[in-house]
């Protein structure tokens, strides 16, 4: 069984992506991976999203 069905997310609220990288680790769920997202978006290390669609597609 899949262990995030036993997770209860208490609270949510909208954040700037500036202010998700000065959080602890411990506040966030798979912060390795949300940090990474938010350091390529301030470093605006973006791509669009037709780059994956034609991945997907072939």
């Amino acid at each position: 069984m899949n262990h995030l069905n036993y997770i209860n997310i208490s609270e949510s609220k909208w954040i700037k992506i500036n202010e998700l990288v000065e959080f602890d680790n411990e506040e966030l769920r798979e912060p390795k991976v949300l940090k990474q997202i938010a350091d390529n978006l301030l470093a605006e290390n973006i791509h669009s999203i037709d780059l994956y669609n034609k991945q997907l597609g072939e």
